[in-house]
């Protein structure tokens, strides 16, 4: 039995220059002090984080062989992950994007942009592979209502993602959410996709539609209704490097909390320090944290669960 297998149209080659004073300007250039080549996007990103809290992870995606496949086929393989229906393209190419870490924020360029527009091609899925699945990780961009509608009849949990493209379409992703069980946009897309002026009244709106809404504030924390009631919960405090991909770290200690039964405050405090911790380091997924650097940052959430990475 897998856990999680988190679903998504590519794999991305992320290239990221950290350290930078600000974004270049035309005709201008600038020295990074940092820099790293990691798999991207939210397959990659979750499922590594995944695969580091001890869940049985697989990943269903393309990634396009040349040039850059390879290398990052090579560190997804360490990852202890189930890369069975990671099917690696020789006709297309290895779909790329730049990050630029600045003190303000980041900004990317990616090719392709997007990868497959809003709406056609889904992702193939392998529904007897998902036969064995408990939970799956998906994005809004990468799977259809009736695919979403095949797994919910499957019996499976379903946490949706969204990403930029996704939120121009807003009635296409509020159709989606009756059949999911966590939705993890950040504050920006919720209020992009309810049309609301604050996170709050997003999340007031996006209650209606999900179970369980659930707004990734960056480094304030996430925010969640719990008894009826919005509930913020915060982050830990850290000196970020890249936050690149946080955000589907997020995303992997809200399941592992989910999937174990924890109260939705303390799924999002997990979520909180992966996403913070990943921060920390270069790539989502590669600064991806380990139970002892959890241990280590939150004890609060140590004692209030009981051992944490003990019920693995």
């Amino acid at each position: 039995m897998v856990d999680v297998v988190a679903v998504s149209r590519s794999i991305f080659c992320d290239l990221i220059f950290t350290g930078l004073p600000g974004a270049p300007q035309p005709g201008q250039e600038l020295y990074a002090q940092g820099f790293a080549l990691c798999p991207g996007g939210m397959a990659a990103n979750s499922g590594m984080a995944l695969a580091r809290l001890g869940l049985k992870t697989g990943i269903v995606a393309r990634l396009g062989r040349y040039p850059l496949g390879d290398v990052l086929l090579s560190q997804l393989e360490v990852e202890n992950l189930d890369l069975s229906h990671l099917e690696v393209t020789e006709d297309e190419p290895t779909a790329v994007s730049v990050a630029m870490s600045t003190p303000l924020d980041r900004c990317f360029i990616t090719y392709p942009s997007p990868s497959f527009p809003y709406g056609r091609d889904p992702t193939i899925i392998d529904f007897d592979f998902l036969a064995n699945v408990r939970h799956v990780l998906v994005s809004a961009s990468d799977v259809t209502p009736d695919q979403l509608a095949r797994m919910r009849q499957m019996g499976l949990g379903i946490t949706l993602g969204v990403g930029w493209e996704s939120t121009r379409h807003p009635d296409s992703v509020l159709e989606l959410l009756p059949l999911v069980d966590l939705f993890v946009p950040n504050e920006i897309e919720s209020c992009l996709i309810t049309g609301a002026s604050t996170p709050v009244d997003a999340l007031v709106e996006l209650s209606r539609h999900v179970a369980h809404p659930v707004i990734k504030l960056g480094r304030m924390g996430s925010m969640t209704v719990a008894d009826g009631r919005p509930l913020e919960v915060p982050s830990i405090p850290v000196d970020p490097l890249d936050t690149t991909g946080a955000g589907d770290v997020f995303a992997a200690g809200l399941i592992y909390g989910y999937l174990r039964g924890w109260k939705m405050g303390d799924c999002l405090r997990l979520g909180n320090v992966c996403g913070a911790l990943s921060a920390t380091g270069v790539g989502g997924g590669c600064s991806a944290p380990g139970w002892d650097q959890i241990r280590k940052a939150a004890p609060d959430l140590d004692s209030s669960i009981g051992g944490l990475g003990d019920q693995r």
